[in-house]
């Protein structure tokens, strides 16, 4: 006879009794309990799960062996508490009467079942559906218990695994089942779908997230204001070069992911610097430590207009060395997209370049430019010598080229058109951007009983480099409406140790606490370099006064004469952050929770930038310090299993950066040590250092099941006061004629930001499904300052989104297939907050996708943009005018096909 596990259960004579004699059962809601479970061995866990909800819980001692549960933490009724552990264990539950449940393989179940003469009509406890029995005897069948709801989300949002809908916050989640079908695999794929956010889609490593109207402007390199981690490594503000601009975020491919989670609102508390708007995150899929499993996905498609051929692979494999102890898990990834601009400089549609074209500029005609080259790798070491230890070792790199640039220029004959001349010292050259990656973490837990303990220690080399047409940058300066061939070569390279060490309690009783510490060592090294790039014999003529003697523009000391078109700016930043932190949670009543955290910050910041050659050459040296706190509060109330009411307070910062000092503002004083600034305001001077800039957010909502959670319901209400904005405020230069600067860099800038976010999950039937989100927002300005005036939009936010998605699952032939369609509309906005030039947004997005399942091998074709949308995805503030007006459009209608091999 086999052996059965020993902790509180039945033998197998008394479970095939049980299941003998045992009426059929509706599905009995338990009510909920607080658990706090750490990461232990699976049979004990079934063990302590047996006695809370007092219950029998039947299994083999061999389907648990090797087998742990991660951590429970929260509110649980008893279906979900046995989903949660038995996730990804490849065991399933089956309920045999109201006070027995079976864990164990299909198989197993399957036959005992059979032997009793019942029918399992559900028992994929591991796809988080609750199992439920009828009787069943010879072909009659009696009424069925409705058995299907949606899978539950395990998040680690608080930095504890609990249920999605037991998390107090506003939380968006998806799963790596939905990112599959739905063939995402980069942020832009994704987050304009989230109520609340807006990608900022300015191609390949300029990316900016903003979460609720957080933004002053995505182009000014003052730093991200959305956090972006991968796994527990923190990836914000690891931008590209993108014509000396160093603002945006690290854009990791979303290839064998177990979900994304977008945290909205200050994250300040758990995840520091950065996270003001929000958080979002990528959970790598970990390593299972008994099966070999893995993927080999390839895809091909092509996109209209001016795109071409696109084709990606990718695949994975689980591999258990040795097995419970040691697994290891390997990624790799190549995406090839094409480009969809032409480049048409040699039509000569733009009059403004053709002074730059007689001084030698090279005027191509390219067609499809912008494609990009994405390969990757990640591999994770995952090793447990014993129950309560466990070491995970990973290394990521990836590699993004982009050949030319995706943008276009706005008012050229075609949309998908632009005008850019050859790049480098002869002119020869062609654009790029490129981006290089490595990303080693190693991250130990180790379970002391009553709390687990985590270190994770973090090394990043991150490395960019771009190479850029210029040409219409002098004629914008000088305000001649002319260009001169000028190009510009950007490298970056920042490299970053961090740690992180934190403890999260376990206990039985209604106080709970999580303590941590933060490191962070980071350099940042950029250089750029910009140079003539038309013939080297006219360089002299053209730099020999201001632009063929047009007046010098304003700010600009009076008998300045350029030297040369060629000057180098480089800079060199290190910082030191440290912090502690703390959330410490109680639980009033059963219904009643109430959370406080705090979190300490120091920095230390040193910048050193030097320019050579551009008529005021200079060495500038600062080093800004400083520290504060930030705070949290939250409390909720769960007056059933169904429903949680939430109110919170929360705080986000920003760390403040370098500014002018005193010693560099000779002649900007007056006798009481003040500058004068344009608009009539005295300001002291920052002294080298703009402090940190943090907001206070008010955030009310609901979670709500409906139906027997066939209906899932989010609503959230936000108010956020941003204050201490960096702003450059204009100085008053006919009062102060010795001045040295034009503007000053001040915390001087305060907005309000507030809106409202819905979103639904409905199954409407036990094969077809919705989800629907709706968000609206404004991020205004309060206040007067160079900004722009009281009441002005921030930039960069749509106040509208609404999102759309329906799934329909159904058999062919015996086969799981499936066909889904999603909708997104995101309403128009402005890259500047005075909201001059061009919007962008408005438009209204559909992707179509059908697949089959068959023996493992999965099939699916699917449509990207089907109107084939050519809105505005972004408007450059930078190079407005004069016929530059760069922008960046939605992909042109892509259609393809998907074949993976699952084993």
């Amino acid at each position: 006879m086999k052996k059965y596990d020993k902790y509180g259960l039945v033998s197998a004579l008394a479970l095939t009794a049980a299941l003998v004699t045992a009426p059929a059962q509706a599905t009995q809601s338990y009510d909920a309990k607080s658990l706090e479970m750490a990461r232990q061995p699976l049979n004990v866990a079934l063990q302590k799960l047996s006695e809370k909800f007092d219950v029998q819980i039947a299994s083999f001692s061999e389907d648990l062996s090797g087998k742990t549960v991660r951590k429970l933490s929260g509110q649980y009724n008893l279906k979900d508490a046995l989903t949660a552990a038995l996730a990804g264990s490849g065991l399933y539950y089956l309920r045999v009467d109201d006070r027995t449940i079976a864990v164990g393989t299909s198989e197993r179940l399957s036959a005992q079942y059979q032997k009793a003469g019942f029918k399992v009509i559900s028992s994929n406890a591991a796809s988080d559906y609750e199992a439920n029995l009828a009787p069943y005897q010879d072909d009659e069948k009696v009424d069925e218990v409705d058995s299907f709801a949606f899978d539950e989300i395990i998040v680690t949002a608080t930095r504890r695994s609990e249920s999605l809908r037991d998390v107090p916050m506003a939380i968006s989640a998806l799963g790596g089942d939905a990112i599959e079908k739905r063939g995402l695999s980069g942020f832009a794929d994704y987050l304009n779908g989230v109520p609340g956010v807006t990608m900022a889609d300015r191609g390949a490593g300029a990316n900016t997230i903003i979460i609720r109207g957080i933004s002053t402007s995505p182009q000014s390199g003052l730093g991200s204001t959305a956090g972006v981690y991968l796994g527990e490594v923190p990836l914000a503000d690891l931008a590209g070069t993108v014509n000396g601009d160093s603002a945006g975020n690290a854009d990791l491919k979303m290839v064998d992911i177990d979900r994304v989670e977008v945290l909205k609102g200050p994250q300040g508390t758990l995840f520091g610097s950065a996270s003001m708007g929000g958080t979002v995150r990528l959970i790598p899929k970990a390593p299972s430590l008994d099966k070999i499993e893995g993927i080999v996905l390839t895809q091909y498609s092509n996109t209209g207009e001016s795109g071409g051929h696109n084709t990606a692979i990718q695949g994975a494999v689980n591999v258990p060395v040795i097995e419970d102890k040691f697994a290891l898990r390997a990624v790799a990834y190549r995406f090839d997209d094409s480009g969809y601009v032409d480049n048409v400089a040699a039509d000569g549609q733009l009059p403004v370049l053709d002074i730059a074209k007689g001084l030698g500029g090279i005027a191509r005609k390219e067609p499809g430019v912008g494609g990009s080259k994405t390969t990757g790798f990640r591999v994770t070491g995952f090793w447990m010598p014993v129950d309560d230890l466990s070491f995970s070792l990973s290394h990521i790199h990836q590699n993004t080229r982009v050949d030319g640039s995706a943008q276009v220029n706005l008012g050229l004959s075609g949309k998908f058109q632009q005008e850019r001349l050859g790049v480098g010292r002869s002119g020869l050259g062609t654009e790029f951007q490129e981006q290089n990656i490595d990303v080693t973490n190693l991250v130990i837990n180790y379970d002391v009983g009553w709390g687990e303990l985590l270190s994770s220690t973090t090394r990043i080399d991150h490395q960019s480099s771009n190479e850029g047409d210029l040409s219409f940058f002098y004629g914008l300066i000088g305000g001649q409406g002319i260009a001169v061939p000028n190009s510009t070569a950007n490298v970056r390279n920042v490299d970053s140790f961090i740690q992180e060490l934190r403890f999260a309690s376990s206990f039985d009783g209604p106080f709970q606490f999580l303590v941590g510490g933060y490191y962070e060592d980071k350099d940042d090294v950029m250089n750029v370099l910009q140079t003539w790039s038309g013939h080297p014999e006219l360089e002299a003529a053209a730099a020999g006064t201001w632009l063929f003697g047009a007046p010098p523009p304003s700010g600009v000391p009076a008998g300045f004469v350029w030297d040369s078109f060629d000057w180098r700016f480089h800079v060199a930043k290190a910082n030191i952050q440290k912090a502690v932190f703390g959330e410490f949670s109680y639980d009033l009543t059963d219904q009643l929770k109430a959370t406080v955290g705090v979190r300490h910050f120091e920095y230390d910041r040193k910048s050193v930038s030097e320019y050579v050659g551009i008529g005021f050459n200079g060495v500038f040296e600062n080093a800004p310090k400083n520290s504060g706190e930030t705070y949290r509060a939250n409390l909720s109330y769960r007056p059933s299993d169904d429903v949680l009411l939430y109110g919170q307070f929360s705080q986000g910062f920003r760390m403040g950066g370098s500014a002018p000092d005193s010693s560099t503002l000779v002649g900007c004083l007056d006798s009481e040590g003040q500058i004068l600034l344009a608009n009539g305001n005295k300001v002291t001077p920052p002294d080298g250092a703009l402090n940190p800039d943090k907001l206070d957010s008010y955030e009310v909502g609901a979670k709500i099941a409906l139906a027997n959670r066939r209906v899932i319901l989010n609503a959230a209400a936000y108010r956020i006061n941003w204050d201490g904005l960096p702003v450059q405020e204009v100085v008053d230069l006919s009062s102060l004629p010795g001045c040295s600067t034009g503007a000053i860099t001040l915390n001087a800038g305060e907005s309000v930001s507030q809106g409202i976010e819905l979103d639904a999950q409905m199954m409407l039937t036990e094969n077809l499904n919705a989800n629907l989100s709706f968000s609206y927002g404004e991020a205004k300005l309060s206040g007067q300052s160079s900004l722009g005036n009281d009441g002005d939009n921030l930039p960069g936010s749509a106040d509208t989104q609404v999102s759309f998605g329906l799934e329909y699952l159904f058999d062919i032939q015996g086969h799981d297939a499936f066909v889904r369609g999603d909708y997104s509309y995101v309403s128009e906005f402005y890259s500047n907050i005075a909201e001059t030039g061009q919007a962008s947004g408005g438009y209204h997005l559909v992707d179509l996708t059908a697949g089959i399942s068959v023996d493992g091998l999965n099939i699916s074709v699917f449509v990207k943009n089907l109107t084939n949308d050519d809105s505005l995805t972004w408007v450059e503030s930078s190079f407005a005018g004069n016929g530059a007006n760069r922008a960046y459009r939605l992909r042109p209608r892509t259609i393809g096909l998907s074949l993976g091999y699952e084993f």
